[in-house]
């Protein structure tokens, strides 16, 4: 047990040495161990981890698995031109901006596709007229959240009803 300020002082200088000791390695956590944090993970995510539990902080995102698919959890009119999509992930903004990525039935054309900035989970698509009080379906492909996890093909599509 280390009383008063030791124990601030011990790991202070520990964290500086270990930090030291991870830049003579010289690894950078974009590789393999990247992918699978829990199995390999990279140093930065280390040092992270260290100072997480000293500081009884949550455990970091670069430590925790991704999961293997995000889904679209809502569908809804907001108007006869414009439908939005909510996600239950932080969207990739590309390819959640890419217009071919998505497809209405009954038909109908979709103009645009915009993440509104500060709600990365969300997409308005702007689409050709839609028929008033009619059930459409969108499916969603090839869009991946913005740490590239792929939509869950089980759970891209969505219903809604226009008023």
């Amino acid at each position: 047990m280390w009383d008063d300020n030791l124990f601030v002082t011990v790991i202070e200088n520990g964290l500086k040495q270990i930090d030291e000791l991870f830049a003579l390695a010289g690894e950078d956590d974009t590789g393999e161990e990247a992918a699978d944090p829990c199995r390999r993970p990279g140093l930065g995510c280390r040092l992270e981890c260290y100072r997480a539990a000293l500081s009884i902080f949550p455990v970091p995102a670069c430590a925790q698995r991704k999961p293997p698919y995000f889904d679209l959890v809502d569908a809804r009119a907001l108007s006869l031109t414009s439908v939005q999509l909510t996600f239950n992930r932080a969207l990739d903004v590309p390819t959640a901006q890419t217009v071919g990525n998505y497809a209405l039935e009954p038909a109908a054309e979709v103009h645009s596709a915009t993440v509104p900035p500060a709600i990365d989970h969300l997409v308005v698509l702007d689409t050709s007229e839609l028929a008033r009080s009619t059930t459409y379906l969108v499916r969603v492909t090839h869009v991946v959240s913005n740490d590239l996890v792929p939509l869950n093909p089980s759970h891209n599509t969505g219903a809604f009803t226009t008023r």
